[in-house]
């Protein structure tokens, strides 16, 4: 067989390679540049560390770990379930459109991403930014595990996801870090597309609100079929009244925009996370307010005591701002699931309510199942099941 100089040379350097990563487990490889030509297989427990760039032109099989300072150029064929940390600054990751079990972001800097990559299992951010530009795509799996994105480390560009439930999109822009969840997706094998924009043009509202346009997101169908999820945004409220804290959503930027308010507002990591308590289905989200307060949520007391004092504890009543007279059901049963009261006015109930008879008769002390349903004053469906307690 012939053999020259430069294949002499990548025989020896990878010959040495292997040696010392046989030695004994974590054995780090530093060096310069690692160019790999034919097969070169890490077993688990084996580290790779190199200060240089790694470049593949033949076959690697990582079941360890692998760190390197420089660009990662998979120009071939990459399998494993090993790690690849990037703990240099500004490099480049070109995976020749395969997949990563699990990939690092160390170092800080820049990560670009060259084309097409799928992470399988864990995606760690501790310190770097990965660039997806519109032309190249990061997909995580449908179980891949995302950790410790912060505004240190995250993702500028889109994020897809594979499959329903909870997913957790790590993104942001212009140095501001704003992540998105999809609380619980339903539908048939999508795989979902997140990224946040800056300086959302003019649109139009379902109703008056101020909007803050500085940021927005977007969520699109690769493929598959999206029905609906409830979605929480990160963004900073703490100066804003939560009571007139609104989610805008819509299909397009010249659609209206449906306002959903009653949102949970939480902190996490020194953030505002702000959320909708209900699925919805927008293709774009942004946060703003109302200009007053939005009515209240339907409520209602759910004792009462025939022979109480205070005449407002001797009945319940349902109480709220403005719902749909002509949507409105409130039944209460006894313990058989016989029906011994119903309203379908809003008015009466709100105003007489209840006082615990059934066709003018006292009913016995004890706990009631009832079922309320009605439509408020935005259109959305309240339903409350529960018992109604009755003291004589």
């Amino acid at each position: 067989m012939e053999t020259h100089d430069g294949d002499i040379y990548n025989y020896v350097k990878r010959a040495a390679l292997i040696s010392l990563c046989t030695i004994a487990s974590n054995a780090a490889c530093l060096g310069q540049d690692i160019n790999n030509t034919t097969n070169l297989f890490l077993s688990s427990g084996l580290q790779v560390a190199t200060s240089g760039m790694i470049v593949n032109d033949g076959f690697i099989q990582n079941q360890g770990a692998i760190a390197l300072k420089g660009n990662w150029l998979n120009r071939s064929v990459y399998q494993g379930t090993g790690s690849i940390t990037l703990n240099g600054s500004d490099q480049l990751l070109s995976n020749n459109n395969q997949a990563i079990d699990h990939l690092v972001a160390d170092g800080g800097g820049i990560k670009t991403l060259a084309g097409n990559l799928l992470i399988t299992s864990k995606i760690d951010f501790i310190k770097g930014i990965f660039l997806v530009a519109d032309s190249d795509s990061l997909v995580f799996d449908s179980n891949c595990r995302v950790k410790n994105a912060s505004q240190l480390s995250y993702v500028d560009g889109a994020v897809s996801t594979r499959g329903t439930g909870y997913k957790f999109y790590p993104v942001g822009t212009g140095g501001e870090y704003h992540p998105l969840e999809l609380i619980e997706i339903e539908g048939i094998d999508p795989i979902i597309e997140v990224e946040v924009f800056q300086n959302m043009p003019t649109i139009k509202t379902s109703a008056p609100a101020s909007i803050y346009s500085s940021i927005y997101w977007s969520r699109k169908i690769i493929s598959g079929t999206f029905q609906q999820s409830p979605v929480t945004l990160s963004y900073d409220v703490s100066s804003v009244n939560s009571v007139r804290l609104v989610l805008a959503y819509g299909e397009s930027l010249v659609s209206e925009f449906t306002l959903l308010n009653n949102l949970t507002v939480q902190s996490s990591n020194g953030t505002n996370v702000v959320g909708s308590r209900k699925p919805i289905n927008g293709n774009l989200f942004v946060l703003g307010e109302v200009p007053v307060d939005p009515p209240r949520q339907q409520y209602f007391s759910t004792s009462l005591s025939p022979n109480a004092a205070n005449p407002m504890n001797r009945v319940v009543k349902v109480f709220g701002d403005n719902p749909n007279p002509s949507v409105f059901s409130f039944q209460v049963f006894n313990r058989w699931g016989i029906l011994v009261f119903e309203s379908t006015s809003y008015s009466s109930m709100s105003n007489d309510g209840w006082d615990g008879k059934q066709n003018g008769s006292s009913l016995a002390s004890g706990a009631y199942p009832y079922h309320l349903k009605m439509i408020d004053i935005s259109g959305n469906a309240v339903i409350h099941n529960g018992f109604i307690t009755i003291i004589n």
